[in-house]
């Protein structure tokens, strides 16, 4: 996430009990936590920021709180809420003034959320230009797809490069069907696509 640093103390970072996508969890958690260190974040939305499905945050967490680094709460009286609470041997800095550091996370979530949505805007409105399609910004899948890569630094004309690429390469062609978020826009891809040269010379079989 642009804008945002984690925070891991030590005895968590050396623990080698733990998987180094928990500590990750940890760190991001810890980020959105107030001067008391407990925070209200779904799984649904730390997910979204990690690129990975509720169900394996869900794990992740439960790693976390056996391993005694996380305490989690549900309140059945109110819509089931969850408070999730931070455990370390160490200080975890956090802000010391509870309302700015609450109401500045916000602003900046909100700031971040719209370019986003901007982001899955442009990305496939390029798309459904280029490749005659009709897929939709709204959807979730294709949102947490192009998510997932603006988290590891790419940028709109990133995406446009890979549309362009591949559009030259698959438009016409059998391989068109793969002229999609789900295969254009996925992690293990993405980067080799990027760098494609337009003037290699089309694969015996497809690959996606």
């Amino acid at each position: 996430m642009e804008g945002f640093y984690y925070t891991i103390p030590s005895d968590i970072f050396f623990d080698k009990n733990v998987s180094d996508k928990a500590k990750l969890l940890f760190g991001l958690v810890a980020n959105f936590c107030n001067k008391y260190g407990k925070c209200f974040v779904s799984n649904k939305y730390l997910g979204e920021v990690l690129d990975r499905s509720e169900g394996t945050i869900s794990r992740l967490v439960s790693e976390l709180v056996e391993a005694g680094y996380l305490k989690s709460i549900v309140d059945k009286k109110n819509a089931n809420k969850r408070t999730l609470t931070l455990y370390s041997k160490m200080n975890i800095p956090i802000r010391k003034n509870d309302y700015t550091y609450t109401q500045k996370r916000e602003d900046n979530n909100t700031i971040y959320n719209n370019t986003k949505l901007n982001i899955f805007n442009d990305v496939i409105s390029y798309l459904n230009d280029k490749a005659n399609t009709t897929y939709k910004s709204s959807n979730k899948a294709n949102q947490r797809m192009i998510s997932g890569r603006l988290d590891e630094g790419y940028k709109l004309e990133d995406f446009k490069i890979v549309i362009d690429n591949m559009v030259a390469k698959w438009k016409g062609t059998e391989w068109q069907q793969y002229l999609r978020p789900q295969t254009l826009f996925q992690a293990s891809k993405f980067e080799n696509y990027l760098n494609f040269t337009k003037t290699e010379t089309k694969p015996n079989k497809i690959v996606i």
